[in-house]
C-alpha cells in the first residue's frame, strides 16, 4: 500500500514539475519566428494544448514585442525606431495567408480583426495587377506593412475570389509561397446582394453627369433593386454582376483546381457578423498561430448591433467604421423569395460538392 502511495506521489510530483517548466521556460513559438524554428520542441508541447489553449502567451496580449509598430488610440500607427526594426528583422514580406471573399461578404471585417493578433501583420493592399509578373508582384509587396521575423504576413482583397480570380490563380501558381493558406468568407448571397446594392446606392450619388453614367454601367446599377437584379421578364438575371457574385460554387470549383482543399478555410460570414470570436479561434488554429483571442476581447455594442474589439495592446482598433452594419431598406417579400429560390440550388452545391453546411444554404 505504501509503495502505491509513494508511486502516486512521485507521479504527481513529476507532472507538477513538467507544468512548472512549461510555464517558466520561453515559448519556442515566441522566441523564434511565427512558425518556430525549433519545430520538435513546439510539437512536443502540443499534447498539453487542451490545458493551455486559451492561456495568454507572454508577449501577445500584454504588449507588442513582436510587431514593427507602435499603436495609439486616435492616432495612426507609427513605425518603431530603426534600432528596434533592425532587431526584429522588420521588412516587407510576401504573404503566407490571404483573406479572400466577395464584395460585402465580411472579408474586410475578418481582415481587420485577424490583424489584431500580434503574430499577424495584416496589410490592406491595393489590387495586384491586372498583369501578374515578377515586377508587378514586387510592386505589390512594397504596398504592404512591415512584418517582423516573429509574424506572419497576411493580406487580402475581396475581389480575389471572383472578379480577380484569374490573377489569384496565376499568383498561386507562380508567385506566392507554396504553403500559402487561404481564408474564404462566404455570406448568405441574398443578404450579400442587398448589402452590395445599399453600398452602391450610397456611392452613386457622389457622381454626376457622364461620371455617374460610367459608374452605373461599371456596377450594373439601374436605380432600383428590381431593375438591377431582374430581367425584362421579371426573372432573376444571372448575368447581372451583383447576382453573379453570389454563385459561390462556380468560383470555388475553379479555386480548388489550383490549391488543395486542406489549405483553404471556408468561414460563414453570417456567423462572423453575429460573433467574430469563435471564427477567429478557428482561423488561429488553421494558420497554426499561438492562441491569443479570448472571449473578453470582443464586446457587443447594443447601439451598433455588432461586436467591437476590446484589446488593450491595440487601442487603435475598437468598432468597425460607420458603414458597417448599415440598416437595409424594406424589400418586397416577393422579390426576396424570388432571390432565395434562385440561389437555393446553387447554395446546395456547396454542401453536395464541398461539404459545407451553413444555416443559410437551405433558405
Amino acid at each position: 500500500m505504501r509503495r502505491v502511495q509513494r508511486n502516486f506521489l512521485v507521479t504527481i510530483s513529476c507532472f507538477l514539475t513538467i507544468m512548472l517548466l512549461i510555464i517558466l521556460l520561453p515559448n519556442p513559438a515566441e522566441e523564434n519566428d511565427w512558425r518556430g524554428h525549433d519545430e520538435d520542441s513546439f510539437t512536443s508541447l502540443r499534447f498539453l494544448s487542451p490545458f493551455l489553449r486559451r492561456r495568454d502567451h507572454q508577449g501577445l496580449s500584454k504588449g507588442n514585442q513582436t510587431t514593427c509598430y507602435r499603436f495609439l488610440r486616435y492616432h495612426p500607427e507609427e513605425l518603431l525606431p530603426p534600432a528596434d526594426l533592425s532587431a526584429r528583422n522588420c521588412k516587407k514580406r510576401m504573404p503566407h495567408a490571404l483573406v479572400i471573399g466577395v464584395k460585402k461578404g465580411g472579408t474586410t471585417a475578418m481582415a481587420r480583426y485577424l490583424g489584431l493578433h500580434p503574430k499577424v501583420s495584416f496589410s490592406t493592399s491595393i489590387q495586384p495587377g491586372p498583369d501578374i509578373t515578377d515586377a508587378t508582384m514586387a510592386e505589390w509587396r512594397e504596398t504592404f506593412r512591415m512584418t517582423s521575423s516573429m509574424q506572419m504576413s497576411v493580406t487580402g482583397y475581396p475581389g480575389l475570389f471572383n472578379d480577380m480570380q484569374p490573377q489569384l490563380l496565376l499568383m498561386l501558381r507562380n508567385h506566392l509561397p507554396a504553403d500559402i493558406k487561404l481564408i474564404l468568407m462566404l455570406r448568405d448571397p441574398v443578404q450579400r446582394l442587398v448589402s452590395d446594392f445599399v453600398h452602391t446606392s450610397t456611392i452613386v450619388d457622389r457622381f454626376h453627369g457622364e461620371e455617374r453614367k460610367k459608374f452605373e454601367q461599371l456596377e450594373g446599377f439601374k436605380g432600383t433593386l428590381n431593375a438591377t437584379v431582374l430581367d425584362e421578364l421579371g426573372h432573376v438575371n444571372p448575368f447581372a454582376s451583383i447576382v453573379r457574385l453570389g454563385l459561390y460554387a462556380i468560383d470555388l470549383q475553379s479555386l480548388y483546381q489550383q490549391i488543395p482543399e486542406e489549405r483553404v478555410l471556408i468561414t460563414d460570414g453570417n456567423a462572423f457578423s453575429k460573433d467574430p470570436f469563435p471564427i477567429l479561434v478557428k482561423v488561429e488554429r488553421f494558420l497554426e498561430l499561438p492562441p491569443f483571442f479570448q472571449r473578453f476581447h470582443f464586446k457587443y455594442n447594443k447601439k451598433k448591433h455588432f461586436y467591437c474589439a476590446n484589446i488593450e495592446s491595440r487601442p487603435d482598433v475598437n468598432c468597425l467604421n460607420s458603414q458597417k452594419g448599415r440598416k437595409h431598406p424594406e424589400i418586397a417579400d416577393g422579390l426576396v423569395q424570388k432571390l432565395y429560390d434562385f440561389y437555393r440550388p446553387h447554395n446546395r452545391e456547396l454542401r453536395k460538392e464541398f461539404g459545407l453546411n451553413f444555416p443559410w444554404i437551405d433558405l
